[in-house]
């Protein structure tokens, strides 16, 4: 009897009070949960004046003494309404590495080319190339940075320019008052065109010899490989004994070479 009142009691409580303002046992609990406030919007909106500024590619190899490309991209915040300037920095500097680049973005303008030069002594290695976008009343700038490998050029490929000259075996034998051809072998390169002859006489124990005693004619200019005529002239009153030309053989972009032609003179 006394369970039943108490129980009675508690309902009666529930009923005055009304369910809904406080709630009674689980059922209520979950009620209140459903019927919770979220959270409120947070504002949106206010001062953009961000500069983003990207590379592509930003990582760039060049050859010396050559050039490379990449495309510098800015996305300005809704409140940047003025033209954006760029500068360019350059580690390490002074070794060969300049870039090209305008030097501002117009307000219409949204990319930019930049054009990074190595020089044909520019030396070879690891650089950084770091692009500042700046503008009146923006901060933070934006920046972004290109890592540029600098590769030594290939070499180039070696010129043939070999140049080689011989002359006769045996003695060129002139009486005096008269004259005597002989021939000197030439050889050149595949670079080479032609070669330039140049002759000099001097006696057996290396005296100069007057060309009214012994003068020898070669053609001087446009020689190609092959024989190239040499004519010995000795005159009447030239002494007779031994003598040596000396053939020299000269062509651009080669070594001189020479040869040497033996002149026995004899009493006519």
């Amino acid at each position: 009897m006394n369970r039943l009142l108490a129980m009675l009691a508690c309902v009666s409580l529930c009923l005055g009070l009304g369910l809904g303002t406080t709630g009674c046992g689980k059922k209520a609990t979950e009620t209140a949960g459903k019927g919770g406030t979220t959270k409120p919007t947070e504002k949106t909106g206010g001062t953009d004046t961000t500069l983003d500024l990207k590379a592509n590619p930003n990582t760039v190899k060049v050859k010396q003494g050559a050039e490379a490309k990449t495309e510098l991209t800015l996305t300005r915040g809704k409140d940047v309404k003025k033209d954006v300037d760029l500068s360019v920095d350059i580690t390490p500097k002074g070794k060969g590495l300049e870039v090209d680049y305008p030097k501002s973005l117009l307000t219409d303008k949204k990319t930019a080319e930049l054009v990074i030069k190595a020089g044909p002594t520019a030396t070879a290695g690891e650089y950084s190339i770091k692009v500042t976008a700046s503008s009146s009343g923006v901060s933070p700038s934006g920046f972004a940075t290109i890592t540029v490998t600098v590769e030594a050029a290939a070499a180039p490929p070696k010129k043939d320019v070999k140049l080689e000259i011989t002359g006769p075996e045996k003695d060129v034998v002139v009486k005096q008052g008269d004259k005597a051809d002989t021939t000197v072998g030439l050889k050149l390169g595949k670079d080479l065109e032609t070669a330039e002859l140049k002759a000099e006489v001097k006696s057996k124990d290396d005296k100069a010899v007057k060309d009214t005693d012994i003068k020898i004619t070669v053609p001087a200019k446009d020689n190609k490989a092959g024989d190239a005529k040499v004519t010995i002239t000795v005159g009447a009153d030239a002494a007779p004994g031994d003598y040596v030309a000396t053939i020299t053989a000269t062509s651009d972009g080669a070594t001189a070479q020479t040869a040497t032609i033996k002149i026995k003179v004899e009493k006519k």
